[in-house]
């Protein structure tokens, strides 16, 4: 638990330290995917996957690679008539921070219920995320939880493929006052106009 917590505090110092360099980005966002437990699992007999939902507030920047991410993920196992539910922080990274098309990871820790025990839980996610139009980001996401063992319960570990939205509330207030801006070419073609007015 000690070695969690030092792991968590890391994550976050990393994170907050990206966004102290550049100007944040708020974004909010929400998937829906499946679950599969794996092995080693409590759940590793499963017959059927599941569905699973999330949800995510993040604080980053396009202009730095690392941002802050606040989630709630539902998993459903419903071939044992349980539901899961994970809540955590995370430090969230983005690759290719310039390009449209965004390879990202998300490492979080947090608490986690998955079997009517409340469980310290971790999380992983790969992504790979798209910008659409007025701030939309459609993305791919490959989620991995562990729910840590306790009260001689084992330890439950869960793949989850999402497919998710984010909306990024700073890039659609861009894009808006960019389309109001003058734009300088018209400016530098009405002065010519204006000195032959003044010639005649």
């Amino acid at each position: 638990m000690k070695m969690g917590k030092v792991c968590l505090a890391l994550v976050l110092l990393s994170g907050f330290a990206g966004l102290a360099k550049a100007e944040p980005v708020w974004s909010v966002g929400g998937g829906l995917g499946v679950t599969l437990p794996v092995g080693g699992s409590a759940f590793r007999n499963a017959a059927d996957p599941s569905l699973m939902g999330g949800l995510w507030v993040r604080n980053h920047s396009y202009l730095k690679p690392l941002g802050i991410e606040a989630g709630h993920d539902l998993l459903n196992f419903s071939h044992v008539s349980t539901t899961g539910h994970y809540t955590g922080l995370g430090a969230l990274w983005n690759f290719a921070i310039e390009s449209s098309l965004r390879p990202t990871l998300l490492v979080g820790f947090g608490v986690g219920n998955a079997d009517d025990l409340s469980r310290f839980a971790g999380k992983i996610r790969l992504g790979l995320e798209k910008s659409l139009f007025s701030g939309f980001d459609l993305g791919i996401f490959l989620n991995y939880h562990l729910f840590a063992g306790r009260e001689n319960a084992p330890v439950i570990r869960v793949l989850s493929p999402m497919l998710g939205l984010t909306y990024n509330f700073s890039d659609s207030a861009a894009a808006a006052s960019k389309k109001t801006r003058p734009q300088p070419e018209a400016a530098i073609a009405e002065a010519p106009m204006a000195e032959k007015d003044s010639d005649g």
